[in-house]
């Protein structure tokens, strides 16, 4: 069975360099700001963040480097979150990507907009089938149930 879930986004002003899509999300029930990336291969989270607000977490290093956000390489860490929610999407024991996204952030502030904690990427935008209602600013990701 077929149900669509719609994520409220809001549309962030970059000066001349365009726009990013923020959307609120949460880990074990902490809420974190992501932004929709339909460039990156894999949603991830910040590396301090998550050091800084999940103890609980076990951090290991990534099975590979990662390039894009702005950079050319960049280490990567991995664990895995409780729950991980979106709207009324809920995933269990999700493997997360660790990033360090100080740049994002670093470029952000002088922009006046508040950090985020992590990017939406394709990992769950193809899984759930996303499309991007702009008109809405909504995101609707369809969950499919056995």
């Amino acid at each position: 069975m077929s149900t669509q879930q719609a994520i409220p986004f809001e549309i962030l002003h970059l000066n001349d360099e365009g726009y990013h899509l923020k959307i609120v999300a949460s880990i074990n029930d902490v809420q974190l700001s992501l932004i929709l990336d339909t460039g990156a291969s894999q949603t991830a989270f910040d590396t301090d963040y998550i050091r800084d607000h999940f103890d609980e977490l076990s951090i290991t290093p990534g099975e590979q480097i990662s390039a894009g956000l702005g950079t050319n390489t960049m280490e990567s860490f991995e664990c895995i979150v409780d729950t991980f929610k979106m709207g009324n999407l809920t995933l269990r024991n999700y493997k997360a990507a660790l990033l360090d996204l100080s740049h994002v952030n670093s470029a952000y502030k002088k922009l006046n907009i508040n950090p985020i904690q992590g990017v939406l990427g394709n990992d769950i935008l193809l899984k759930y089938e996303a499309l991007i209602d702009y008109k809405n600013k909504q995101v609707w990701l369809s969950k499919y149930e056995l």
